[in-house]
């Protein structure tokens, strides 16, 4: 590709043989599509073993990107009742929560899929995967500007009539439209390693742990054979409190702290993600420190409560916690391997266990006495606990790993979307 393409209505990244075909074509978009709608398809309509894919308009957010080419939903309602789609329909929500949301559109690859009621389709000769590429880039903002309505978002056929598409020929769509399904072909197969990675880790905690009423796991590493122990959670270590009695004048300037929301969100904290919070003097003996296990003792869904975050590195300055967790500092001669505990404390054996006690009925809440009483297996030896450590820490950070390639790539589509297309204000 050039690097940079002559100025006016092309794009800055062009393919060899298209740098000297001069701009792209401004035509009204009526002239070349044809708009249809798409007919209701309920919520109830839909049945895992139904006859028909079909697509309804709220899927557009959660689970398609610009090509359908699989369809997730199906329906057992009559096909002369629905609207079937043609190869290469575009279809873009008529209806939405927001102005921006609204402006997305998906090329649907397969002939007769149902499309469902709140979508318009954009039907043409065209190419629609290039159409889908395009709307999506360079006139999102043009179609947001176009729809009308607060709480509830509509767009209606004869709006999107008044949009004037600027494209090349049609041999510069094809190449285009190539370029970026590549893209999304590899997208969709490093998200499927990141999945199968990711109910590898999932599989491997229910083995590398006891299951409930068991006291040996069924996976063991070579070398162990001994049961392991019930211990009683108080018994290992001292607690300490989270941070009480603050008004709204006491956040925003002061010493970091560690929220709940934090400490459900990680198994290990991270202190870039802290506020701040004054702290009185009487309250400076509650400092975490390495190795602290911090634990959730509140929330607003049961599930939520109990679960713990560990400090794998000392915090740069005095950090504490909000008053809905409490800390648990090991004594040296009872201590746990301390990246063992980031498995142990999400382990399903440690979430059954811990799962019960959450009481309430807006909020939930578990008493710190009724927790501290909670008895868990644990192996006795500590090389074991390493070692459970090493493979679950190596298997995360191949997680991570996948993870940021999939942003790399994620990053590297929008750049080619911004390249490939002409800068359109409008």
């Amino acid at each position: 590709m050039s690097k940079r393409a002559e100025k006016g209505t092309v794009p800055e990244l062009r393919f060899p043989e298209f740098r000297k075909r001069g701009e792209w074509e401004a035509i009204p978009l009526d002239r070349v599509i044809t708009i249809h709608k798409g007919k209701g398809i309920a919520k109830a309509d839909i049945s895992p073993n139904g006859k028909l894919p079909c697509i309804r308009y709220g899927e557009l957010y959660t689970r398609y990107g610009e090509i359908i080419d699989e369809v997730f939903s199906r329906t057992d309602v009559d096909p002369d009742e629905l609207f079937l789609s043609e190869a290469g329909d575009v279809i873009i929500p008529a209806s939405g929560e927001t102005k921006e949301d609204i402006a997305t559109a998906a090329c649907v690859l397969r002939d007769g899929v149902a499309l469902g009621g709140d979508l318009n389709v954009l039907r043409s000769e065209a190419d629609g995967a290039f159409l889908s590429y395009y709307i999506n880039h360079s006139k999102k903002r043009a179609i947001a500007n176009l729809a009308q309505g607060d709480a509830v978002v509509h767009l209606y056929p004869h709006q999107l009539k008044k949009l004037t598409l600027t494209i090349p020929a049609p041999d510069e769509k094809q190449k285009i439209a190539a370029c970026l399904t590549s893209v999304d072909a590899l997208l969709v197969v490093e998200s499927v390693k990141l999945e199968v990675l990711r109910a590898h880790k999932k599989g491997l905690m229910q083995q590398l742990f006891p299951a409930e009423g068991a006291m040996v796991p069924a996976l063991r590493f070579p070398g162990f054979g001994t049961e392991w122990k019930k211990v009683r959670l108080g018994s290992i270590g001292n607690t300490l409190n989270g941070l009480a009695g603050k008004s709204a004048a006491d956040f925003g300037l002061g010493k970091p702290f560690v929220t709940y929301k934090q400490v459900y969100a990680s198994a290990t904290v991270d202190f870039s993600k802290c506020s701040r919070v004054a702290v009185g003097d009487n309250e400076t003996q509650n400092a975490l420190r390495k190795g602290d296990v911090l634990f959730t003792t509140s929330s607003e869904t049961p599930h939520e409560v109990g679960y713990a975050s560990v400090l794998l590195t000392e915090p740069l300055e005095p950090t504490y916690l909000n008053s809905f967790c409490f800390a648990l500092r090991f004594q040296k001669q009872k201590a746990l391997h301390v990246g063992f505990c980031r498995y142990l404390f999400h382990s399903p054996m440690y979430r059954g266990a811990v799962g019960s006690l959450a009481q309430g009925s807006t909020r939930y809440n578990i008493s710190k006495g009724s927790f501290l009483d909670l008895m868990i297996p644990i192996p006795e030896s500590k090389q074991e606990q390493e070692a459970i450590d090493a493979c679950l820490s190596s298997l995360e950070d191949n997680i991570h790993a996948q993870a940021d390639r999939i942003s790399t790539l994620v990053e590297h589509k929008k750049g080619l979307m911004q390249g490939l297309f002409p800068t359109n204000k409008t």
